[in-house]
Order: structure tokens, then C-alpha cells, then sequence
């Protein structure tokens, strides 16, 4: 008798007699542990996925009849077993795509195919391998073409600066136009540039007042509109 819980001497009750051909708990339980303890895929019993599909079918209906008083004993013991059967049947599952997974790594490399697979596991080992290969492939030619057209980067030329309006070269000039002040409507966003003890930053649409020498040049470059001045 396999171990279920407590009360799974009540299991073979909900089913029909086993045949040869049949899976049931027994089958999928020592299968769950093979896998778990084995590196490489087991190999299955004839049709697995088929036959352990329809026990759990067959268990399934049965809950249904029974289900008309859900706290019976019957209930319970079917609800409680398809829980663990549909359980192992998922971690089965998981545990064989881990490995073909894995395998299929190693297939990109040239390594043979794992033995034990069905043909459906088979035919998703050899598409994941054709996906790896996709993403691996550089081709010698593409390589070299890439490689003889690689171009030294010119050298990075600065903008010409735009000259400032010309105004008389003193001293006492230029502290003059400093001082005198004007009101402007930004008409593009202007990088952030710094006077002797103040930084501007300037946007799109705001109206600021401005040094007469910098509005002049902003609005020569027509990133400004003077109001008035």
C-alpha cells in the first residue's frame, strides 16, 4: 500500500482495479522520485502523460459524485488525492524541462541529444537548440566585413561661436552694459550659462530680464525677443 495520508486506505475504493496498462498514484509517485533523484531524464512508462491524465480524469468525476456533501469522508479523501496527484504530475513536469533545457545548452555545442525523451519533449529539445543557434550565429564573413569597415571617428569640430555685438573696447563700457538690464520673451530653450556671480537658465515661453550685452547676442542668435531695452 502506498502512503498518501492517514485515511489512503480508502483510495483503491474510488477507482477501478488497475490493469497493466494503467497509471495510477503508485506509478506517478515512484516516477516523481526517479526524477527527483536522477541528473538525467528517466525513462517513462508507456504512454505516461496519457494514461496519468485520464486516472486523474477518472478521479475527478468521481469528487463530482461525491462532491453533493463536500465535508464527507469520501469527498475529503478524493479531494485531498488529486491535489497530490496533480502536484507530483506538475514537479515531473518541471523537473524533465529543467533538464532538456539544460541539455539543449549543451546541444548548441555539439553535445548528443538525452536519451528518454518523449516526442513531444524531443521535438521542444531540438527547437529550443535551433533558437540558441539563431541568437549564437556570427558569421566569419559578417565579422570580417564588420571589422574593415570600422572608420577612425573625425575629430569632433566646435561650433563656431557667434561674435557679440561690437561695442567700444573700454572698461568702463563693458561694466556699463553689465549694469543695464532689459526685458526679453524666451523663443527656444537655451542651454544654462553663467555670468560672474549668476547662473541663467532659460526656457521655452518665459519672459526674464535679461543683461542688455546677453540679450543682444541671444536675440541676434533668435533665441530671444527683446520687449524693450
Amino acid at each position: 500500500m502506498f502512503k498518501t495520508s492517514d485515511s489512503s486506505i480508502y483510495y483503491n475504493s474510488y477507482v477501478r482495479p488497475m490493469s497493466d496498462s494503467d497509471i495510477g498514484f503508485k506509478e506517478i509517485s515512484e516516477v516523481h522520485r526517479g526524477e527527483k533523484r536522477s541528473k538525467t531524464l528517466t525513462r517513462l512508462p508507456h504512454m505516461f502523460s496519457e494514461l496519468a491524465g485520464k486516472h486523474l480524469d477518472e478521479l475527478r468525476a468521481q469528487y463530482t459524485e461525491k462532491a453533493v456533501n463536500p465535508s464527507s469522508t469520501d469527498a475529503l479523501i478524493l479531494q485531498d488525492n488529486i491535489k497530490k496527484i496533480y502536484k507530483r504530475l506538475c514537479q515531473i513536469y518541471d523537473l524533465r524541462e529543467r533538464k532538456i533545457v539544460i541539455a539543449a545548452l549543451n546541444g548548441v555545442s555539439g553535445s548528443q541529444p538525452p536519451k528518454d525523451m518523449t516526442s513531444v519533449e524531443t521535438k521542444m529539445y531540438h527547437e529550443v537548440v535551433e533558437t540558441l543557434k539563431r541568437f549564437r550565429e556570427c558569421p566569419e564573413e559578417e565579422l570580417k566585413e564588420k571589422q574593415t569597415t570600422i572608420v577612425a571617428p573625425a575629430p569632433v569640430q566646435k561650433p563656431a561661436e557667434q561674435p557679440a555685438v561690437s561695442l567700444p573696447e573700454t572698461e568702463s563700457s563693458e561694466t556699463e552694459e553689465l549694469s543695464q538690464t532689459c526685458l526679453v520673451q524666451v523663443l527656444e530653450e537655451v542651454p544654462p550659462f553663467e555670468d560672474v556671480d549668476h547662473t541663467y537658465i532659460l526656457k521655452k515661453e518665459d519672459i526674464v530680464t535679461l543683461p542688455e550685452k546677453f540679450a543682444r547676442i541671444l536675440s541676434l542668435k533668435g533665441a530671444v525677443k527683446i520687449l524693450d531695452l
